[in-house]
């Protein structure tokens, strides 16, 4: 069996610090969705994947380019 060498040792007793401290704990958001979070972060993942839209039309008109899409639209709409 190899023996570890002090530096492999160090970072290990610091890995195993960082993990003490950021240790996830269960959370709650305002929907009712359980999530574990390891920071303060109030950000529930479920909740944001549900927000995100289904489809990508959705997606692209949020965009600079589906916004000038749609004033054109517009545009042509009038002066009709």
């Amino acid at each position: 069996m190899l023996k570890a060498s002090p530096v492999v040792d160090y970072f290990k007793r610091e890995i195993g610090k960082i993990m003490t401290i950021n240790k996830p704990t269960l959370k709650t958001c305002k929907n009712g969705h359980k999530f574990y979070k390891s920071s303060d972060c109030p950000i529930c993942p479920i909740s944001e994947e549900e927000r995100k839209p289904k489809d990508n039309l959705h997606f692209m008109l949020d965009t600079p380019m589906g916004i000038e899409l749609i004033k054109h639209i517009i545009k042509i709409k009038t002066k009709l």
